[in-house]
């Protein structure tokens, strides 16, 4: 069953590119420090009227946090993740096992019921059962690997 393991491989990517998101949100918010913002004309000038440079305040901390550094280690492992992901994919849809056939027409080509049933020979009924064991058995994967990594 490669339907499986592209779940597994979908799930490292999935992670990867939450980690590249973050990285990219750190340093959008490090940007908008350069961002020009209301003058404030009460109040007292606490650095005695000394204008800071905020476009070299924002290059020394993102020197500091290395986010290019890591925005590119993470670009980098998003594409390889990617590469992997589609070569699993070419795997799960040249598998002659049915599961998998019947998770590449359900879970990535989104088809009906009706149309896998049309395009395979079996009932709806029996195409639902499949679905189910699909789901339990990748719902049952999960755990496993929720344990393990405990």
């Amino acid at each position: 069953m490669v339907y499986l393991e592209y779940i597994d491989y979908k799930n490292k990517y999935n992670d990867i590119q939450k980690i590249f998101d973050g990285i990219l949100n750190e340093k959008e918010q490090l940007f908008l420090i350069t961002q020009p913002k209301a003058s404030k004309i009460e109040g007292e000038k606490v650095n005695g009227g000394v204008r800071e440079n905020l476009f070299d305040r924002y290059l020394i901390m993102k020197d500091e946090k290395q986010i290019d550094t890591r925005l590119e280690e993470a670009r980098t492992l998003l594409k390889d993740r990617e590469h992997m992901l589609d070569l699993k994919e070419a795997e799960l849809r040249d598998s002659k096992d049915w599961h998998d056939i019947i998770f590449v027409y359900y879970y990535i080509e989104r088809l009906s019921i009706r149309k896998i049933a049309k395009k395979i020979p079996f009932s709806t009924t029996e195409i639902f059962r499949k679905i189910k064991k699909i789901e339990k058995n990748i719902n049952l994967e999960q755990k496993v690997t929720k344990i393990g990594l405990q």
